[in-house]
């Protein structure tokens, strides 16, 4: 019986650390997408608003509230749809961290 055990155990932690190891990378692999996903619909809306441009707009907005912890309110994306606040915000961000990076 205690050769069986040690059989056992000695089959299923290879198996656990690859199972577990697999995991991890594809949680990694899914950040790093939704990060992409992030980075393409934040790029859409540096863009100035325009009507032929609204559905990538629409769908940008959609990405970034599925994909945020702090989903935005319904002003918030009536904003987005209608100016080009991210720019704004972008530059006082590159701005502070340059600042903070001399510091």
């Amino acid at each position: 019986m205690k050769y069986l055990n040690k059989i056992f155990v000695t089959a299923i932690i290879p198996i656990a650390i690859a199972f577990s190891s697999n995991q991890i990378a594809v949680s990694i692999k899914e950040k790093e997408l939704k990060s992409k996903y992030i980075e393409m619909a934040l790029d859409v809306l540096k863009t100035p608003p325009s009507e032929n441009r609204k559905n990538m707009r629409q769908w940008a907005i959609q990405v970034i509230n599925k994909y945020s912890e702090i989903p935005l309110s319904e002003e918030a994306k009536a904003e987005l749809m209608k100016e080009n606040v991210l720019t704004v915000i972008q530059s006082s961000v590159t701005v502070q961290d340059t600042v903070i990076r001399k510091q």
